[in-house]
């Protein structure tokens, strides 16, 4: 659609859409209770849990959507196992999350893509939470 942008993330228990310009139509047969789908504007988010069907809605700014082209990563609201999954496409090797406690967190924040191993510092810190490099390949996060 001309004049339409937005971002489609799937993770393993959710997948959302945000809108950066344009409107989007999202839908599917669980979403909301008669099956209607939403409509969402620039600065909307829908968020849709993968198991249970529930939608989620949000507001974000517009420019902080898909800001991946840019080098970066803007979460709102996200559990560090979510934050985790989407470094682990730019960090080479394993990242493990040794602790659920820390793995189910909630956090917001903008993180650089073009250090990794300093974004995943970023991300467990709020949490209490560190970072132990292994190997260059192989970095572990838990709770002290």
């Amino acid at each position: 659609v001309t004049g339409t942008r937005f971002d489609v993330r799937l993770q393993p228990d959710t997948v959302s859409v945000a809108v950066e310009s344009g409107t989007v139509m999202v839908g599917s047969a669980d979403a909301g209770s008669d099956g209607a789908p939403h409509r969402l504007g620039a600065g909307d988010r829908l968020a849709v849990d993968r198991a249970t069907g529930d939608a989620r809605r949000s507001l974000q700014t517009p420019g902080a959507v898909a800001v991946w082209r840019d080098g970066r990563l803007q979460v709102t609201d996200a559990t560090i196992a979510e934050v985790v999954a989407d470094l682990r496409r730019y960090q080479p090797g394993w990242i493990v999350i040794a602790d659920d406690r820390l793995a189910g967190r909630r956090i917001s924040g903008s993180y650089d893509l073009r250090d990794p191993a300093r974004a995943l510092r970023a991300i467990v810190r709020p949490a209490g939470g560190t970072v132990r490099a292994v190997t260059p390949f192989l970095h572990v996060l838990s709770m002290p």
